[in-house]
């Protein structure tokens, strides 16, 4: 079983920051991966049409392939290391773009990687684009031809997440922290900064601002080993300011309630995020939240949909359990 880690943001004077989960989620992995490639390649598609663009013409194509690598990351880990290169030589093209041309290419290029890994989306239409965008900058083809067929990929992209069956959330509409599974290999800082990106869109990369000042490691006989990392916000930033900022990020989308608002959110577990006092740190983890008797019944039947499988138990599964929470809670409110 896999080790997990999780995230404790504090400000270094008792105030921390606390996560609600969110009980199902279909914007994770695979599905964010694709849609944001997608969506990336149509961005610098529209750049590269600019007679003479600016660095900041990239702006959305630069975040939008970031959080696609931090989705790939997630999904497929270091298993497809062509798929890590493609979207790497995108990011670099777009980040100093040189060439239109080679910007625009290798985030077409990832979009073909991308769609040849996801099963359910349609590569024939994806496998065209690269050529397209050839023959847009080469003269011998319209940007408009394009511009129309990169938009019809991040659409349907973003059609065909929105019909993937949900997935329960570990720790399903529980007070908890940031956090999910350590990757083989990874450190368990690295791991800490990684899921609490992927969780609120909010990086931790900067290991001077965001600086670890303790490790919890939590053995359990019923699970794998936990470990909280705990990270202090040392330029002086309020917690509330951040905690704004990420609620932001994990709202609804307003014309697309199937993913979150801020692009960067690449695994949607998270409801609400809130900065409470040390002292009532024992009030919210490892206190066990009821859920509605719909919630528990939708997930009893996932996946799949079948009265033969359903399993009204399975919020007792390792995946779900919060009473090592309350044993953080204690740490951290003495540490």
């Amino acid at each position: 079983m896999t080790p997990s880690v999780y995230a404790a943001l504090w400000d270094g004077h008792g105030q921390y920051l606390i996560a609600r989960k969110r009980c199902f989620n279909q914007w994770w992995g695979e599905n964010a991966a694709a849609v944001l490639t997608a969506e990336a390649s149509a961005a610098a598609v529209q750049a590269a049409q600019i007679p003479n663009p600016q660095p900041h013409d990239w702006n959305a194509t630069t975040s939008l392939l970031a959080a696609a690598c931090r989705a790939a990351l997630s999904a497929w880990h270091a298993s497809l290391p062509e798929l890590d290169l493609a979207l790497q030589h995108a990011r670099q093209a777009v980040a100093q773009p040189a060439s239109r041309a080679l910007a625009a290419t290798t985030a077409a290029q990832a979009v073909v990687k991308v769609f040849t890994l996801v099963k359910y989306l349609p590569l024939v239409g994806a496998s065209s684009l690269p050529s397209q965008v050839d023959a847009a900058v080469n003269g011998t083809g319209l940007w408009a031809t394009a511009q129309a067929t990169a938009a019809t990929l991040a659409g349907s992209a973003a059609s065909a997440s929105a019909t993937r069956q949900p997935g329960v959330v570990h720790q399903a509409g529980q007070w908890a922290l940031p956090g999910g599974g350590l990757h083989p290999g990874e450190a368990v800082d690295v791991a800490a900064r990684r899921e609490f990106a992927e969780e609120t869109g909010q990086s931790l990369a900067d290991t001077v601002r965001f600086a670890i000042d303790l490790q919890l490691d939590i053995a359990s006989l019923a699970a794998p080993q936990y470990s909280v990392v705990r990270l202090q916000v040392t330029d002086g930033t309020p917690l509330a300011t951040l905690a704004a900022d990420i609620n932001r990020a994990i709202r609804p989308r307003p014309a697309n309630f199937d993913r979150p608002d801020g692009a960067g959110v690449t695994d949607w577990e998270l409801d609400l995020v809130r900065v409470v006092a040390s002292d009532d740190l024992p009030r919210h983890l490892g206190v066990y939240q009821a859920l509605a008797p719909s919630a528990i019944a939708i997930g009893a039947g996932l996946p799949p949909a079948s009265p033969a499988r359903l399993n009204f138990n399975w919020q007792e599964h390792y995946h779900h359990l919060i009473d090592w929470y309350a044993w953080v809670a204690l740490q951290l409110m003495t540490a």
